[in-house]
């Protein structure tokens, strides 16, 4: 009789002990995914420079303005209607990958006002400046003021607040 009982109950400890196993595999998949994703956190969001910079740009933008960094182009610009797939694709493509340094907003509603590029040395490059000369094109098509400012170890607030000033009154007038 004994006998009979662990007969019976053999299959069932087989199928428990199979059901922990399976059970134990998936949770090491699960906490190996989560651990092993290839990422790392980055240093700062901007550089010393673009730090410095940003301190000095918020003290001078208008109340009801917002200041955003490192703003994605295509989060601030679109492809003109009308564009056949190919080319609306090619137009997407080179705004999709690029950011703007600085973007002013209105903080109602935050349609952007302006966009702020602060160039450094590395806009001398020939490359740089083809890059330079195509976000300025684009803001242009767009109707987005673009305030440029080169990069240095002083900035006088004044002097930004005018600049912004003029973007501002412009923008209004359109």
């Amino acid at each position: 009789m004994l006998l009979d009982v662990l007969a019976n109950f053999l299959p069932i400890a087989i199928g428990l002990l199979v059901l922990m196993v399976l059970l134990m595999i998936l949770v090491a998949a699960f906490k190996n995914n989560a651990v092993a994703a290839p990422y790392e956190k980055r240093g700062p969001l901007l550089s010393e420079a673009e730090q410095f910079f940003y301190k000095h740009l918020l003290q001078a933008i208008p109340a009801g303005t917002i200041l955003f960094s490192k703003v994605r182009m295509a989060d601030v610009l679109a492809v003109q209607k009308g564009r056949n797939k190919s080319e609306w694709q090619a137009a997407f493509n080179k705004i999709s990958g690029k950011h703007f340094d600085f973007v002013l907003c209105d903080s109602s509603n935050f349609e952007v006002q302006a966009v702020v590029e602060l160039d450094d040395k590395s806009h001398n490059s020939g490359k740089a400046k083809a890059k330079d000369v195509f976000i300025n094109t684009a803001c242009s098509s767009a109707l987005i003021p673009m305030i440029r400012i080169k990069a240095s170890s002083t900035y006088e607030v004044s002097m930004l607040r005018d600049k912004i000033k003029v973007v501002s009154v412009k923008t209004r007038a359109t």
